[in-house]
């Protein structure tokens, strides 16, 4: 099947892994291992869808790491409005009650103990506080959102579209539940439209940590006292919590054949009752996830193993195994599937093992060695690294006395000659006064002659004689302007010759003067060539004085040095030779006497770790000897017994064969899965459970008939096999009853024989460094002695 995700994008579903439930069922999706996608028998409603799209919109990695929180939504290819499903990470693991149910856990998960079962309530309260933190509240709390993980105790959540959860805006609420895990201020109440708090979640938290740690029992299961016998989902209405000691005055006890809460440290007592009487109803009253986790971690690391079953455990502020005061009153061994797991394949062997261990130390020979130094004979003395040293003969030589410096060579003069001077030409001669220049000045006194006398008979009213006096003067002063003009002309033309004589004049002197003014720069070229030369040949002669010199005081300045380092290194030589002569005497005999008092001393050392690791073997052999015929005598009543458990063969084999009859996976008439829930509580597992008489709130005559007509069929489905080997379990259980006595036997021998290999290994491999250190030291001790005589 093919749809997309609100990208767009196509995804590609594959074979279910899962079987269709009420709402959907899961696939595997192509090109991933890591996601899955469920799918939805019907498109989601409005709400449902927008719900979705806000989870994933909100999906955060802390989340995705512990649940299968939607990543994706899934739509239809042509209507991407219609949400058909997820995408979501894919959780491993089992379902939570296959783990805490005694029945199931010997089938799903046979070798673990009571510290897995704490691992894993610690990690489901890691988890639950992830989820508060976020703002999301499970609401609808069961066995079947949980699964835990082989190997590591991993807890996933699954179901999570389901989970109530806010958009700011309002709330997203979940309308189921089953009324086992209900808080008691909810029982009784219609779950739609509902809205949940995590306090409410944190009822659920306790009551599935209160499962894993008491083997499936219900908080809420417990025996009556008195007439009234409650249903659990009334038991938690009115607050009965069983197993706390405020209770059993109001008419309900713990169950028998149950862990009691004396078996848990008193702080993570009082978070149970805290979740679980009546003051936990109160806003956020009970544990939170976080409170949890810290007192499980306590004591997860308080558990000891101190019993004779190997496969238990216990806290450590108990005197006695709790476990096996409920095995020797009548009750089961809850870990009787990780005895078995964990115990000796040939205990027989382990024995004979641990006695001859035993028996190599006690006859060894380390228990008859005496110290002995060994004999070493004569040794070359070793030569002195060099002869005495003397004082060098010499004396410290003088250094040269530096060259004064030559003086500047006289350098000779440069004598320039006179440079030329341009000579500027003559000034222009004064034009004199032309003949028409003459006559224009005449006419020009002659007009002012008659202007004046025109103004002298104006004055004195003479007319004839201003009349001919006026025309005299116009007269004038036209041939004045005439003759001015023809003036001007010509001595213009008189300026201009003028002038260009004067140029021609100074076109010839600039030429001359270029000429004379070349013939003196090629002169002072030559000049300053030749003062150049002068001065080259003056100076390279005084730098070849001023070298040769310099290379001379050079010459006896390294013949100094020379000498100073000849004679410097000479006295060096001479201290350092004479240290080491020195020191080398002083080491030699200080090495002596140091060898000497070492030899002694590690001589000492191993006669005393030869007499201390004697002394020690021989206090712990009789106590060795005594717990060997211990054991002796437990194997032969033990080997009693097993002859008697080969005589009930068939009876045994249909005890396991009951035993491997799970209720859970069982069709039987008017048990569906929520009173197989409250027989699980009750600590019913399997038809080997199922025994008349027996007392479980809502199971009247009837119900407690179809449980004993299931049994028959499954008795009736038997078929012995007498060459089937007998039930571990039994076999185990016969080991375990003369358990306290070969154990503690054995144990001791185990621990002696560790304790003396080990103290033999130690003191063997201290013995043969202390002979090798020895040996060593004593031709060290001889070698020394000879090397003072050098």
């Amino acid at each position: 099947m093919e749809l997309r995700n609100d990208k767009g994008q196509t995804v590609r579903l594959l074979k279910p892994l899962t079987r269709a439930g009420g709402e959907g069922q899961v696939f595997e999706i192509e090109n991933t291992s890591v996601m899955v996608a469920k799918l939805y028998h019907q498109p989601a409603e409005a709400q449902k869808a927008t719900k979705l799209r806000y989870q994933v919109q909100s999906a955060k990695a802390e989340l995705q790491k512990v649940a299968a929180w939607p990543t994706e939504v899934l739509v239809e290819p042509g209507n991407p409005q219609v949400v058909r499903g997820i995408v979501m990470p894919r959780m491993a693991g089992k379902e939570i009650h296959k783990l805490y149910g005694p029945s199931d856990r010997a089938v799903e998960f046979p070798a673990v103990g009571w510290d897995f079962l704490i691992h894993v309530a610690m990690n489901c309260a890691v988890v639950f506080e992830i989820l508060h933190a976020n703002g999301v509240v499970m609401a609808d709390v069961n066995e079947g959102n949980l699964l835990v993980k082989e190997g590591d105790g991993r807890v996933g959540l699954i179901d999570c579209d389901s989970y109530q959860i806010g958009n700011g805006n309002g709330l997203f609420l979940c309308d189921v539940g089953i009324p086992m895990w209900t808080p008691p201020e909810l029982q009784g109440k219609n779950f739609r439209g509902l809205q949940r708090t995590q306090n409410h979640d944190r009822f659920g938290l306790a009551v599935i940590i209160f499962r894993l740690l008491f083997m499936g029992r219900h908080p809420f299961a417990g025996t009556p006292t008195g007439r009234d016998q409650f249903e659990i989902e009334e038991s938690i209405k009115r607050c009965l919590f069983a197993f706390s000691q405020q209770c059993w005055s109001r008419g309900v006890r713990q169950p028998p054949n149950s862990l009691s809460l004396g078996a848990i440290p008193e702080r993570l007592r009082q978070l149970f009752e805290r979740a679980f009487l009546q003051g936990s109803i109160q806003s956020n009253a009970r544990p939170t996830g976080g409170e949890w986790a810290q007192e499980l971690k306590v004591l997860l690391a308080a558990l000891k193993k101190g019993c004779i079953d190997p496969g238990h455990k216990y806290w450590n502020g108990l005197t006695a195994c709790p476990w096996c005061e409920i095995a020797n009153t009548g009750g089961p061994n809850f870990f009787i599937s990780v005895s078995v797991h964990l115990g000796s394949a040939n205990i027989t062997a382990d024995f004979s093992a641990f006695w001859a261990i035993i028996e190599r130390v006690v006859q060894g020979a380390l228990m008859r060695e005496q110290v002995v130094v060994p004999a070493i004979g004569k040794a070359a003395p070793r030569p002195m690294p060099m002869a005495k040293p003397q004082a060098p003969n010499l004396s410290a030589p003088v250094i040269p006395a530096k060259p004064s410096p030559l003086p500047r060579p006289v350098l000779p003069s440069r004598q320039l000659p006179a440079m030329p001077v341009l000579r500027p030409p003559a000034a222009l001669p004064k034009i004199p006064m032309g003949p028409n220049e003459s006559m224009a000045r005449i006419c020009g006194l002659g007009a002012i002659f008659f202007g004046v006398f025109v103004v002298f008979c104006q004055t004195v009213q003479v007319t004839g004689a201003m009349y001919g006096a006026v025309w005299a003067f116009v007269a004038c002063v036209v041939m004045c302007l005439f003759k001015w003009s023809r003036a001007l002309q010509e001595r213009e033309r008189r300026r201009e010759a003028e002038r260009q004589a004067r140029r021609e004049e100074r076109r010839r002197a600039e030429e001359d003067y270029a000429r004379q003014l070349a013939e003196y720069e090629a002169e002072v070229e030559e000049l300053t060539k030749q003062q150049a030369a002068a001065v080259a040949r003056a100076e390279s002669e005084h730098q070849r004085e001023w070298v040769k010199q310099d290379q001379e005081y050079q010459k006896q300045y390294n013949a100094y040095l020379a000498a100073q380092r000849d004679y410097e290194a000479a006295q060096r030589k001479y201290v350092t030779d004479a240290t080491l002569w020195n020191a080398e005497c002083d080491a030699r005999r200080l090495n002596e006497d140091q060898i000497r008092r070492v030899l002694n001393a590690a001589v000492t050392k191993l006669e005393d770790l030869l007499n201390s690791f004697q002394a020690q073997v021989r206090v712990q052999f009789p106590g060795l000897e005594a717990a060997r015929q211990r054991f002796e005598k437990a194997r032969t009543d033990e080997l009693a017994d097993m002859r008697m458990l080969h005589q009930r063969r068939q009876e045994l084999q249909l005890r396991q064969f009951l035993a491997n009859q799970l209720i859970q996976n069982a069709d039987i008439t008017g048990v569906g899965s929520g009173r197989k829930a409250t027989l699980a509580a009750f600590g019913i597992g399997s038809a080997l459970d199922i025994q008349w008489g027996i007392q479980v709130a809502g199971f009247g005559d009837v119900l407690l008939g179809n449980l004993l007509t299931w049994r028959r069929q499954c008795e009736s489905r038997f078929r012995y096999n007498p060459n089937t080997p007998l039930p571990p379990a039994e076999v185990n259980a016969v080991k375990i009853k003369h358990a306290q006595t070969r154990q503690s036997a054995l144990a001791e021998l185990r621990g002696g024989a560790a304790r003396l290999d080990s103290l033999e290994s130690k003191t063997r491999s201290a013995a043969s460094q202390a002979r090798i250190e020895i040996l060593n030291l004593a031709r060290a001790h001889v070698q020394a002695i000879a090397d003072l005589s050098a």
